[in-house]
């Protein structure tokens, strides 16, 4: 086999009026971003994450996670300090990259928000990452219940995304990847309305990982589509040597091999405030 790497990565508005997702799927590289703070500042947000990252990739020869996370963070908030009547703008940002290793492949991950990393193998699903929303924590920490956490106004405010102005710690997930696995990114317009036997079970019925982007958010949509929702999906099929990141790869308004899809929107940012709750 030659090829190493099959992805593909759709993102949709949902029933929001506008789009705030943005992903980047340039293999072996891929991202989902997210943005909060505001219907304005989450697009841009969201747009100058997947920006930086991409540059980043490029310019550098070997890739840190953390770091790359990192260099969007700092892009956000640089762009905040330039926004006509603002001075914040945040987003999640959840990026994979997949190296070749001596015993095969390995999946690395930067991780900052709500968006989620998902790993299916043997049939199974396992969510990587964790959730840094408020009341996922103090669910974790026994202080509240799942139910409760369901139903709390404050469910959607995250305690750490790229920009803020505290110091951020990236969550960093290393995962060893087999023949024939599959790695999902995806938005939290997903779990909204799918839970993880409901994406196994999409995955399952889909051809491709271009049909699993598809399906997962036709269903999404068909169950309400409150919120935006995007999906990049990543098949290990090949020789983990065959995979490079190409420098010379455009990036476009589509979504694909190398191709960036981002939604920017220009409109008022909110203050801070120390959690960030969405809309």
């Amino acid at each position: 086999m030659t090829e190493a790497i099959i992805s593909a990565g759709r993102t949709d508005k949902g029933s929001r009026p506008d789009n705030q997702d943005a992903i980047l799927v340039a293999s072996p590289f891929f991202a989902v971003a997210d943005g909060v703070g505001g219907h304005a500042g989450g697009a841009i947000a969201a747009q100058t994450a997947i920006d930086a990252l991409a540059g980043h990739l490029r310019d550098r020869g070997a890739v840190d996670v953390v770091e790359a996370v990192l260099a969007a963070h700092w892009a956000v908030q640089a762009r905040a300090g330039l926004a006509t009547g603002s001075d914040r703008m945040a987003t999640t940002l959840t990026f994979g990259a997949i190296f070749p290793t001596e015993n095969g492949m390995v999946l690395e991950i930067g991780h900052v928000g709500d968006s989620q990393a998902y790993l299916i193998s043997g049939g199974r699903i396992t969510l990587l990452t964790r959730d840094h929303r408020a009341v996922a924590e103090m669910v974790e920490r026994g202080e509240m219940t799942a139910e409760v956490a369901a139903q709390h106004p404050w469910r959607n405010a995250l305690t750490r995304n790229v920009g803020q102005l505290e110091p951020l710690t990236v969550d960093r997930v290393r995962q060893p990847l087999k023949h024939g696995d599959l790695v999902l990114l995806a938005s939290d317009g997903l779990n909204k309305h799918l839970s993880d036997e409901d994406i196994l079970g999409v995955i399952t019925e889909s051809t491709s990982p271009q049909d699993v982007a598809a399906s997962l958010i036709a269903e999404t949509n068909r169950r309400g589509g409150l919120d935006n929702v995007s999906a990049v999906c990543v098949k290990v099929d090949g020789d983990p040597a065959a995979t490079r990141f190409d420098r010379s790869a455009s990036v476009r308004g589509n979504y694909g091999t190398a191709e960036l899809l981002i939604v920017p929107t220009e409109q008022t940012i909110p203050r801070r405030h120390h959690w960030w709750q969405r809309g």
